[in-house]
């Protein structure tokens, strides 16, 4: 059921953010707030999805669902608790999962704080940063993805990898480090939207 739900919202989103990308430019070419606020739409639906997401994963490695490949890779049950809630950046899948979610999270925070303050360039941020959500949603949907299966289960995994367990800090490396990769896209997007538009002031 986990792995069910996890692919779906995954490719969900990544057909919205495509779909929001679409509308978004379309809306501004034509003059349409209507499209430009479905675009802003796909933006929070995105942000549900990633976030269903990754809480589906967390359930899968705190519950220990060894059926899925990733919890089998990286949660044992004789993992602490903690670490084994931190599995969720502990390789490829998992950590392009927590990335997009965090893109996911920054997009939302960009069209509601600047929505009013730049309306003349929201829509073409929106647009590049939902491809750029993209690209990571379809990393995660085929080559990387965090919900592929085994069968039959192992009755065991073979836990998280020892340099995650090493310190506790290991909970807030990863993530701070790669909310400040992300954050980067924010600038690059108003960056991309100035020179479309050519308001460059």
């Amino acid at each position: 059921m986990i792995a069910t739900l996890g692919r779906f919202s995954l490719w969900l989103a990544f057909a919205l953010a495509i779909y929001g990308a679409f509308v978004s430019l379309l809306g501004v070419r034509r003059r349409r707030p209507s499209l430009i606020e479905s675009g802003q739409g796909a933006v929070f639906a995105i942000f549900g999805l990633t976030t269903f997401a990754v809480l589906l994963m967390e359930a899968g490695l705190v519950g220990r669902d060894f059926s899925l490949e990733y919890v089998a890779r990286n949660a044992s049950i004789e993992t602490p608790l903690f670490y084994t809630i931190i599995a969720l950046w502990g390789a490829l899948e998992g950590s392009i999962l927590l990335w997009i979610w965090l893109l996911a999270l920054m997009t939302l925070l960009t069209v509601m704080i600047d929505g009013k303050r730049q309306p003349e360039l929201i829509p073409y941020v929106t647009a590049v940063l939902l491809c750029i959500s993209a690209f990571f949603l379809l990393l995660v949907t085929l080559p990387a993805n965090p919900f592929t299966t085994m069968l039959p289960a192992p009755l065991n995994g073979r836990g998280p990898n020892p340099l995650l367990q090493n310190h506790p800090l290991m909970a807030i490396h990863p993530p701070s480090l790669y909310a400040g990769y992300v954050g980067w896209s924010i600038p690059y997007a108003f960056g991309m939207a100035a020179l479309i538009t050519g308001r460059l002031g």
